[in-house]
């Protein structure tokens, strides 16, 4: 789960494979954004998008939250990427397991 404003939580959805943005003061889901694979880790870049982590294909997808939920690119990491966070230079720090390393990208 990210914060991306005081009242706008994403998730990633392993489950349903999917990314969700919610309104925590309502409750509501405002958008949701259908994914080929299931995400595993969700961080903000920026107030306008975020990267999530794809571990069954070695990607992290970087989604635009304006308006309407979208893909703006991929990054391909060929590992099974898992954790990530960013840093405040939108830097990205990833974590895999296989193999074992925490690995920190530009964008």
């Amino acid at each position: 789960m990210e914060f991306l404003h005081p009242n706008i939580l994403l998730l990633a959805d392993y489950g349903n494979q999917c990314v969700k943005q919610v309104d925590v003061d309502t409750g509501v889901i405002t958008g949701y954004l259908n994914l080929t694979f299931c995400p595993y880790d969700i961080t903000a870049l920026g107030l306008n998008q975020v990267a999530v982590t794809m571990p069954g294909i070695g990607q992290i997808e970087v989604i635009s939250t304006e308006a309407d939920l979208s893909i703006k690119r991929t990054l391909n990491c060929y590992h099974q990427c898992r954790g990530i966070c960013s840093t405040i230079d939108n830097k990205l720090v990833v974590t895999f397991i296989d193999p074992e390393k925490v690995e920190i990208m530009d964008e």
